[in-house]
């Protein structure tokens, strides 16, 4: 008897001594856990060390000055490229950016994730030194959230600093809007981005007006899985019905996509490489770009899709 009463009164004090080492030892594990996925933010001296060979190259207002000085030619019109989404791809991308040459663009408008973490040895590895070989037309970025995942000091360093993360510049009879609606590391408040796009909207009353940002607007229904918030997005779609935009384009879905609402033409053009989005068919779900070609009458546009090939 009194062995049973020991084994009863020290069965439960065992479980409580057990159950208390598992959850110090658990949590330390956790802990560790943690500390040993921390992401590494980078010191200006490594962003420097892997970007600086690329000097000013990049800087947005320097390829809006190369732009502007470009001939507008008002009876012919003018060609844009838009594709984004690109990451960690280098043979989708060298393939598109190889050939969007061949359509011979006034420029190109990238929206967004260009890199898979925004480190800086990323952009020149997955963005620049394929830019650098390929490329023979002048690159707009828009931030994506990838490219600000750990940080974005290297992103304001290679292209110029904070104006461009949301910056805007004319050419011919048209006005471009560049946004940055990830909501990280310094980006500019979303309702002070919408005070300076209300403005410049207004500016050019009678300009064709194309708008980019990575994240889609989640009032369109079938993007909102993977859209930026309804508090966000329900301020810009309005605006832009209010000033009739002529097109908004987004990336972060990796498909091709398109949607009218209010009145506003958007596309989604996120398959430059990473891993694509399944539910949007053979010629949604493909590697592509857009070309835009802005003509005195109408505004004409063609997606050049890399469709896999059949079995």
């Amino acid at each position: 008897m009194r062995i049973k009463k020991f084994i009863i009164i020290c069965i439960p004090v065992f479980i409580l001594i057990i159950s208390g080492l598992w959850i110090i030892f658990s949590n330390g594990k956790l802990a560790l856990t943690k500390a040993s996925v921390k992401p590494k933010i980078e010191t200006i001296e490594e962003i420097k060390s892997n970007l600086s060979k690329y000097g000013d190259k990049f800087y947005v207002n320097r390829l809006i000055k190369q732009v502007k000085n470009i001939k507008f030619n008002k009876q012919k019109g003018f060609r844009f490229v838009v594709f984004g989404d690109s990451r960690d791809n280098l043979e989708i991308f060298q393939m598109i950016v190889k050939s969007i040459n061949e359509s011979q663009p006034l420029f190109a408008i990238n929206t967004g994730d260009m890199t898979p973490y925004g480190y800086s040895f990323d952009m020149d590895k997955y963005l620049f030194s394929t830019l650098e070989k390929y490329a023979s037309y002048p690159f707009f970025p828009v931030m994506g959230n990838h490219d600000c995942r750990r940080g974005s000091l290297a992103y304001t360093f290679v292209f110029g600093g904070d104006e461009s993360r949301v910056y805007h510049f004319d050419y011919g009879n048209c006005r471009f809007i560049i946004l940055d609606n990830c909501e990280r590391d310094n980006a500019m408040p979303w309702d002070k981005q919408l005070m300076l796009v209300d403005r410049w909207l207004s500016e050019k009353k009678n300009y064709r007006k194309f708008v980019f940002m990575h994240k889609t607007p989640s009032d369109v229904d079938v993007w909102a899985y993977h859209a930026m918030p309804r508090e966000m997005s329900a301020p810009l779609v309005k605006l832009m019905s209010k000033h009739k935009v002529d097109h908004v384009f987004c990336g972060h879905i990796h498909a091709y996509s398109t949607a009218t609402y209010g009145g506003v033409e958007y596309t989604v053009t996120g398959g430059g490489g990473a891993p694509l989005h399944s539910q949007y068919g053979e010629l949604g779900s493909c590697y592509h770009y857009v070309i835009v070609d802005v003509l005195p009458d109408k505004i004409d546009m063609k997606v050049v899709r890399f469709l896999p090939a059949k079995k």
